[in-house]
C-alpha cells in the first residue's frame, strides 16, 4: 500500500496523495490531492501598469487610484493573486507586502473598509485600493483562477 502514486494511473499521468489507510494507487481511495480534481486552472492572466501622481508625502512616495481588472464572469467570487512587476526601473511598494504577492478571497478581507494596497474579488472583476509607490508608475500583474479559495 501506497498513499503515494506519482505517475501515470490507469492512462493518465498525475500525483495523488491518499489518506492514511487508504492505497493511493487504487481509483476509489480517499484523496488528500488528486491530478484528477480540477484545481488551479487558470481563468485570466494579465499585467498592465498605472499611473501614480506627486505627493507631499515626506518619504516621497507617489500616489496611485484605485483601478480595476476586469474578467469574464464566473458566477461566484474566485480566487486570485496580484503582485507588483519587476518594472524597467525597479521601485519598492509601500506597505511590502503587496510587492511580494496578495492571495485572498474577499473572505479574508472587511468589505466595508478600504485600505491601502488591497484588492478586493467579485465575480467579473478585481478592484484594487489606492496605495502607495516609489516611482510614478506602478507595473502589475494578476492571476484568476478558477477555483474558489473557500
Amino acid at each position: 500500500m501506497s498513499r503515494v502514486h506519482q505517475g501515470l494511473k490507469n492512462g493518465r499521468m498525475g500525483i495523488w496523495v491518499s489518506a492514511p489507510g487508504h492505497d493511493a494507487s487504487l481509483e476509489n481511495a480517499k484523496f488528500l490531492l488528486n491530478s484528477d480534481w480540477q484545481f488551479m486552472r487558470i481563468h485570466q492572466q494579465g499585467s498592465g501598469t498605472v499611473s501614480a501622481t506627486s505627493t507631499s508625502d515626506p518619504l516621497g512616495r507617489f500616489l496611485y487610484n484605485d483601478f480595476t481588472i476586469n474578467f469574464p464572469d464566473l458566477g461566484y467570487e474566485p480566487m486570485a493573486i496580484i503582485s507588483n512587476s519587476p518594472p524597467a526601473t525597479p521601485g519598492f511598494m509601500s506597505p511590502w507586502y503587496f510587492s511580494d504577492c496578495f492571495i485572498r478571497s474577499n473572505e479574508d478581507v472587511d468589505q466595508s473598509e478600504s485600505k491601502d494596497n488591497n484588492f478586493f474579488i467579485y465575480n467579473d472583476r478585481l478592484v484594487v485600493s489606492p496605495g502607495y509607490v516609489y516611482g510614478n508608475t506602478m507595473n502589475y500583474s494578476y492571476v484568476v483562477f478558477k477555483n474558489r479559495l473557500l
